[in-house]
């Protein structure tokens, strides 16, 4: 991997976009806060498995254990600046410096209340250790340069039931001495690419941890710090519901930023509900287990995985790409660990489930024509994606039995890419239905509530209408209050998310010949806010390819803010998601900016300051990596998708 530096990513303003819209409102950032950045690196795994100095610590058979691992004189690391001693070890994927922390096998979203705190999540989920051979092992190696403990999980199986795994995975955890002298108190996060997570077989369990493959990784902080923020990081930007392991191997740094303002607006508008049984591309989930009639159903749990947003959903500053729908009348966005959750609360809150997106969050039940169904609308760059409930009912026990409550409501949550628009009527079939068509226009990753209000029927209800944030800590009500009986049934519920220090992805990778990579960019996990070390990433591209950043940059209007194209400019190299023929530009070049050696592991990072100029609050500027080699007669290009960053002060 070869950082490219010195890069001016936000030139002289530009005259505004036509396609200026009103932005949501956004509160003063927060403070100076310490976390963490990250870097790709080239695949680096090397089993310590059998080397001299490497002490197992967990052996066949361990299930959700943790131990202490003491360092040894000599050894000094800082975690958030502060000097540490020992690290305790679980099972399950993480090490924490919180030795208060009970061992679990939940994983959440990296910053959720919910333990352990202080901790490193490599590949948290719910593990065991089954396999013949299996340790969980750690190394320290003292030799003057290398300085160094190393925490590694060999042939680890996700739990599927009491002393039952399923698959076989290794990675590592590398701390670097606070001696040191080029990579002092940095953290690696290595992945035994030999081998992949287990694919989870729908209806497979009845414990909810394990009820598909969606580990954790990144790093968090003490949430209860009296002396500063520690603001955590999710390098894979995936949220808690990673089914692979992230496309490169991850460096992080220890940092100092300022966090940009997050927030939520909500309005109430003139709604129109639609139901989408008739489209051939609608999603269907699958009965109950068995069962006829869903209650308290996780839509994991039927298909073994969470349900993929086709592209990364910015939630309040975090990403997710994933989610999974709950039969109680709300998804759980990048959702890790997914209960029924019967028992609504209001919003936001810090006990889980977290990430919470909720038309009507209560404890209900379906019967024989209860439906749970999504459909993904409009062009790549411009697309909705809609969740329905078709015909829950107030719940009464015993559950699943068909036999519901007297009460009945349908209700359909959308999530917009970052340049979707409205969705308008196709005027087809007895009403006109708006699912047909996307506008251009400027969703910025919205959220929106419509329901059916010929079929409501007043029943025991007591829902919950609202979104939080993946940490619990952030979010808003649509209706106030977590006993609503009747939500506003003609009215569209839409809440915009704050505009500035924020970046929103939108559009697919593409490459113009077979054989190619689809790169994915990221950011280095620090906000876009003027004057923080921000820093964007390309993943999963081709080895040994030259590297550049095409950025085309224009202003908002104050309290305005600019949509992204739908469907991308196609060439014969792909699908360019700037304008290649317009104002963009070349930000960066650098023969072998990529570096790796097996297939798609290329990586390349550029890290720069964000002047501290006023008059940069509020640009936007779009960006796209490619990659580009020749092949024979061909050249070969890769295309990431595009990001749309907005510069917070």
């Amino acid at each position: 991997m070869t950082r490219i530096a010195s890069l001016l990513l936000f030139p002289a303003l530009l005259a505004p976009s036509v396609w200026s819209q009103t932005a949501a409102p956004c509160a003063a950032g927060s403070s100076t806060v310490a976390g963490y950045r990250s870097s790709p690196l080239p695949s680096s795994f090397s089993s310590i498995v059998g080397l001299p100095g490497t002490v197992p610590v967990f052996g066949v058979g361990a299930d959700d254990q943790i131990a202490s691992v003491l360092f040894p004189v000599g050894f000094s690391f800082q975690f958030y600046g502060s000097e540490r001693s020992l690290i305790v070890v679980g099972s399950n994927g993480y090490v924490t410096f919180d030795t208060a922390a009970a061992p679990t096998g939940r994983n959440e979203h990296v910053d959720h209340p919910a333990g352990p705190e202080e901790a490193i999540f490599v590949w948290h989920d719910d593990l065991i250790l089954t396999e013949t051979g299996a340790e969980v092992a750690v190394r320290f190696d003292m030799t003057p340069g290398a300085e160094s403990l190393t925490m590694e999980w060999y042939r680890v199986s996700n739990a599927v039931a009491p002393a039952t795994g399923l698959g076989s995975m290794g990675f590592q955890v590398v701390l670097y001495a606070s001696t040191h002298a080029t990579k002092a108190n940095r953290i690696e996060l290595r992945y035994d690419r030999s081998a992949s997570p287990p694919v989870m077989a729908g209806c497979s369990t009845d414990n909810p941890s394990v009820f598909s493959t969606s580990a954790t990784v990144g790093v968090e902080g003490l949430h209860s710090s009296t002396t500063a923020a520690q603001l955590g990081h999710d390098p894979t930007e995936r949220g808690a519901a990673n089914q692979q392991f992230p496309p490169a191997d991850l460096a992080l740094m220890a940092t100092t930023f300022s966090q940009p303002s997050t927030g939520l607006s909500v309005e109430k508008l003139p709604g129109l509900f639609c139901h989408r049984d008739e489209h051939p591309d609608t999603v269907f989930l699958p009965e109950n287990c068995g069962d006829v009639c869903y209650g308290d159903t996780p839509s994991s749990k039927l298909t073994g995985e969470p349900i993929a947003i086709p592209w990364k959903f910015n939630l309040m500053g975090r990403h997710v790409r994933s989610f999974v729908m709950n039969s109680n009348g709300f998804l759980q966005l990048g959702a890790g660990t997914a209960d029924g959750y019967p028992n609504n609360t209001g919003l936001p809150n810090a006990a889980a489930p977290n990430a919470v997106v909720a038309p009507f969050w209560d404890d209900l039940e379906g019967n024989r024509k209860s439906e749970m169904q999504y459909r993904v609308v409009g062009l790549p760059g411009c697309r909705v994606i809609s969740a329905e409930w078709h015909q829950a009912h107030d719940s009464v026990a015993p559950e699943e039995d068909c036999a519901t409550g007297g009460g009945a409501v349908s209700m359909q949550a959308k999530l917009f890419e970052a340049g979707a628009g409205t969705p308008v009527a196709s005027g087809g079939g007895e009403k006109p239905c708006p699912f047909d068509d996307v506008l251009l226009g400027n969703g910025d990753d919205r959220i929106e509530f419509t329901y059916d209000a010929g079929i409501f029927v007043f029943g025991n209800f007591s829902a919950t209408i609202g979104v939080e944030s993946t940490t619990g800590g952030a979010g808003l009500e649509g209706e106030p209050g977590s006993s609503l009986t009747v939500p506003d049934l003609d009215k569209l519920y839409r809440f915009r998310q704050c505009d500035f220090g924020t970046v929103r992805y939108y559009g697919d990778g593409s490459t113009n010949i077979p054989g190619g990579c689809i790169p994915e960019m990221q950011t280095n996990g620090v906000p876009p806010v003027i004057g923080n070390p921000f820093g964007l990433r390309v993943v999963h591209a081709s080895p040994g390819f030259a590297a550049a950043l095409l950025i085309d940059s224009q202003p908002a209007p104050p309290g305005q803010s600019i949509p992204c194209p739908c469907g991308g400019i196609p060439t014969a190299f792909g699908t360019f998601w700037v304008d290649l023929f317009g104002s963009a530009q070349v930000a960066a070049f650098n023969a072998g900016a990529v570096a790796g050696s097996a297939a798609c592991s290329g990586s390349a990072s550029i890290d720069f300051v964000l002047p501290n100029l006023g008059s940069l609050v509020g640009v936007t500027v779009f960006a796209q990596w490619f990659n580009f080699q020749v092949q024979g007669a061909n050249l070969l290009v890769e295309l990431s998708e595009g990001a749309k960053i907005t510069v917070g002060g």
